[in-house]
Parts: structure tokens; C-alpha cells; sequence
């Protein structure tokens, strides 16, 4: 069971870190875009900085793509693991829990359940899940 809570707690991490590569992401490219070109009058000139600055960007950005499909695709197959579930209030439960990131109590609110059936719930569907 507590590996199957571990797949769906992945959701969590994935937010964090897309939030994280965003702003690494921007932050470079801002930087990028400040930068003007350097003139020299020796061979070579002084662009150098600025062509590995460039260059650092376009590698950020690819690396960024590839970790945003990757992460893309943990939370697509966490997203399928809660939609097997044929029970809706289960499906429900586990949405708000695990996508939502909502606590017990603010579910057992929303979802007019107690505290004990909420938790019940999701019990099961642990369960379940980890049969499948």
C-alpha cells in the first residue's frame, strides 16, 4: 500500500518542481536578454560571453522541455491511477487528496462525509489500488 501512495504523493513533487524550473528558467533568460554585445577591436572580438550565454539558454531550454514531458507524464499516470477507480467518491477523495493537495478535514467538509468515512475511504482505495 505504501507504494502505491508513494506513486500518487509523486503528483506533489512534480508541481514543486515544475514550479522550481520555471523560475530557474526565467531567471536565466531574463538574464540572458539584459546582456548586450561586447565590441572589441582584437581578433576575436568579446562576444564570447555572450555566445555562452546564448548557448547555455538554448541548453536550458531543451533540458527544460525534457523534464517538463517527464514530469508531464508522472502526473498524467497519476491522474490514470485515481481514474481506475470505479467508485466516484473514492475518485473524488483521492482527486482532492493527491491533485488538490487538500487536507482531510477540508474534504470531509467539501464532501458533506465525516472525518471517519473520509478516511475509510481512502482506505479503500488504497487497497484497491494496490491490487491493481
Amino acid at each position: 500500500m505504501s507504494d502505491i501512495k508513494q506513486r500518487l504523493r509523486a503528483y506533489w513533487y512534480c508541481t514543486q518542481r515544475l514550479d522550481k524550473l520555471y523560475d530557474k528558467y526565467h531567471a536565466i533568460r531574463a538574464r540572458a536578454e539584459k546582456m548586450t554585445p561586447a565590441y572589441s577591436l582584437a581578433p576575436g572580438g568579446g562576444s564570447g560571453d555572450m555566445a555562452d550565454t546564448v548557448a547555455m539558454v538554448v541548453q536550458l531550454e531543451h533540458d527544460y522541455q525534457d523534464e517538463l514531458r517527464q514530469l508531464r507524464d508522472t502526473m498524467k499516470e497519476v491522474e490514470a491511477i485515481i481514474s481506475s477507480l470505479d467508485d466516484y467518491r473514492m475518485r473524488v477523495i483521492m482527486e482532492d487528496r493527491y491533485i488538490h493537495f487538500e487536507k482531510w478535514e477540508q474534504i470531509a467538509v467539501d464532501r458533506h462525509y465525516s472525518y471517519r468515512y473520509v478516511i475509510e475511504l481512502h482506505g479503500m482505495a488504497l487497497k484497491i489500488l494496490g491490487e491493481k
